[in-house]
């Protein structure tokens, strides 16, 4: 719901309001969010009493399990690969769509929170999905839709088509998001022990949003010399070639429920 209204109402109060007061309007969203968690009464009992080894190694043994693991390890490779070159589109996308491409706040509002609502769709399909075909399969074409859906983003050449390609990414992309997500999570959770899963799931986030501010300033340092367009394309290769990972590795052979012992 967040990613469908939220984008789109902002292109109207930037052009409504202006970019300053809609930002402060968004401040004000996370003192509400803070709040909300503030108000949580529940007290959390720690899960892991048998590891009393020292901070250095209970921060390490998440790493650990996951490189290890022949499942979770081409998951883990993919993950930074694909959020190094993320980093790219996350510096890029609204200075491309804006300056290279005419398209005003409102109508990349609207473009963005179509994203949300294709978002919304894979998360309502992918349990079919997974139900009806292979498990890895599933998560390789998802990952493969991402990085073409990618590659529709430097086709645009002023605002019309520049719109349609936007759209077009926004609506194939984020379909793939959580047909890849939802299963890759899952895995993450069946395979981790339970005294071992938050630690798993804390290397995979830091993975992946500890590399892609690297990919963020590589984006802008390559965006700088030869091009936002060139830079975007690259950016679309690297998400596609990070499908590779899982290509080569047990995930392929993974089917259904019964396929997650192989690893």
């Amino acid at each position: 719901t967040a990613e469908v209204v939220g984008p789109a109402l902002t292109g109207f109060l930037v052009q409504l309001l202006t970019a300053p007061v809609a930002i402060l309007l968004d401040a004000c969203s996370f003192l509400a969010s803070a709040g909300a968690i503030a108000a949580i009464g529940t007290e959390e009992q720690a899960v892991d009493t048998d590891h009393n080894a020292g901070g250095w190694r209970d921060m390490f043994a998440g790493a650990g399990y996951v490189f290890r693991h022949p499942i979770l390890r081409p998951l883990a490779l993919r993950a930074v690969t694909a959020a190094f070159f993320w980093g790219f589109f996350s510096t890029l996308y609204v200075i491309y769509a804006v300056r290279e491409l005419g398209i005003g706040p409102a109508a990349l509002g609207i473009i963005i929170a179509l994203g949300g609502i294709s978002s919304l769709t894979g998360a309502l399909l992918v349990g079919r999905i997974v139900r009806r075909f292979p498990l890895g399969h599933t998560m390789i074409a998802a990952a493969v839709l991402s990085g073409l859906a990618a590659l529709l983003i430097p086709l645009g050449t002023g605002p019309l088509w520049g719109a349609v390609c936007l759209a077009a990414s926004q609506l194939f992309g984020d379909i793939s998001y959580p047909i890849y997500n939802v299963p890759e999570l899952t895995l993450r959770q069946r395979i981790a022990p339970p005294h071992l899963l938050g630690r798993v799931n804390a290397c995979m986030q830091m993975l992946f949003k500890g590399v892609w501010p690297i990919g963020a300033l590589m984006g802008g340092v390559l965006a700088a010399n030869i091009g936002m367009r060139m830079t975007l394309v690259i950016c679309g290769l690297g998400v596609l070639a990070s499908s590779l990972w899982l290509v080569v590795s047990p995930v392929r052979r993974l089917d259904r429920e019964p396929g997650l012992k192989d690893g």
